[in-house]
């Protein structure tokens, strides 16, 4: 039997009493990367805590999509993930959520995450993320001019984005700006979090969203108003977290030796790395950005853009150096791409590449065809020993479907 943390158990219990919560949503992603979340009786949660936290709860991953061949498994709520988010101001009745993992299951995506922190760890690597997340309120889909910045206080969608923001903020995640984007299109930026921490805060997000949006009849989309594509920002750090290993105050980007060779892997599995995006997402999409790294072109699929330099030059420290990725599309499980992301770079790291060796200016994500990326990720060994097989072969056959449309 699994040990728990009885001091834990014993708060969790007191904070559900003492807040008059009622229901406990327990979530773990799919495969195609959405939450997918059992209400669960506080009472109940309660009254069989050990049980659930040590034995699991129930799922009938029969009716699930990428679940079916599974049958029934069992989740296992993250009692260090256990957050109280109150819907609205003044509302006595208040709910609470935490994160779990699929117990011994080969199916679950967000342990892939956990597959590379591990190896991250053992060679004193800390993966940080900052992401953001870009949203469609309302009905009309259409774009006008560049409406960046244009924020108007009293307008409902900033007021809907003002209540999304509080609740975010009550709920834990940490939200460092909001600003719209075009017309009923909205961003959210986030505060850089390690990385299965900063995934877990956007599928978070995604649902609050989705559930407030739902409460005032408002449609929600994970649409992009041009580009239908995530920018990820990410670095890697040392383990006290204390020192930026992408930065470099002597070279002309301020990027490290570390920084270039982790750009050189992504570059070296640039088409298996987008095979994983589009099979997750279950769809293609005209991405065009280059094979190539640059500090400040955005048609590059990965820059290292210089920000605060000044700052930067006085700490020393280059809290801000990173390396943003693009490409990434919404509907794409964000735990299997970065986990195949971030192993890529490590592996750069472990062989030094040099990022010269991998730059193609006349390349893109479509430049091979699907059937050529099948082949290049059913022979990469490093993305299968973090997918795992199982989920490896899920992809393969999504991308198998995409080639017969």
């Amino acid at each position: 039997m699994n040990k728990i943390n009885e001091a834990t158990v014993k708060e969790i219990k007191q904070e559900l009493e003492e807040n008059n919560i009622n229901i406990v949503y327990l979530h773990f992603p799919d495969l195609e990367g959405n939450i997918r979340t059992k209400g669960v009786l506080a009472t109940e949660i309660i009254r069989t805590v050990h049980i659930s936290m040590i034995d699991g709860i129930s799922i009938d991953g029969s009716i699930i999509d990428g679940f079916e061949s599974e049958g029934p498994f069992l989740i296992i709520p993250i009692l260090e993930t256990f957050t109280i988010i109150n819907w609205e101001k003044n509302n006595p009745y208040k709910a609470a959520f935490m994160m779990c993992y699929i117990k011994n299951h080969n199916m679950d995506s967000r342990a892939c995450v956990e597959r590379l922190m591990s190896i991250a760890n053992k060679e004193g690597l800390y993966p940080m993320c900052g992401m953001g997340l870009i949203y469609q309120i309302g009905e009309e889909s259409e774009t006008v001019g560049n409406d960046f910045y244009k924020l108007l206080p009293g307008s409902g969608i900033n007021k809907f984005n003002v209540h999304l923001v509080n609740v975010l903020i009550d709920a834990g995640i940490d939200v460092e700006c909001f600003m719209p984007c075009g017309r009923l299109h909205n961003s959210l930026a986030y505060v850089p979090q390690p990385i299965l921490k900063g995934i877990d805060q956007i599928l978070l997000s995604r649902w609050i969203a989705a559930s407030l949006a739902l409460e005032q009849s408002l449609s929600f989309n994970l649409l992009y108003p041009n580009e239908n594509t995530n920018p990820i920002h990410i670095s890697i750090w040392n383990q006290e977290h204390n020192k930026n290993l992408f930065y470099n105050p002597d070279d002309e980007y301020e990027l490290s030796n570390y920084g270039y060779s982790f750009i050189a892997g992504i570059l070296a599995n640039f088409d298996e790395i987008f095979a994983v995006i589009f099979g997750s997402a279950k769809e293609l999409c005209e991405v065009s950005y280059k094979k190539s790294f640059s500090v400040q072109n955005d048609e590059c699929v990965i820059s290292a853009p210089l920000y605060f330099v000044e700052k930067q030059k006085r700490d020393r420290v280059g809290w801000s150096k990173r390396c943003v990725l693009r490409g990434i599309l919404p509907k794409a499980n964000l735990y299997l791409v970065l986990s195949c992301v971030y192993m890529a770079g490590i592996d750069g790291i472990r062989n030094n590449l040099d990022v010269k060796d991998f730059i193609d200016d006349n390349y893109n994500a479509l430049s091979s065809t699907i059937s050529e990326k099948i082949d290049k990720l059913e022979k990469n060994i490093l993305f299968k020993n973090i997918l795992g097989e199982n989920i490896a072969s899920y992809l393969i056959d999504n991308l198998k479907e995409l080639e017969e449309k």
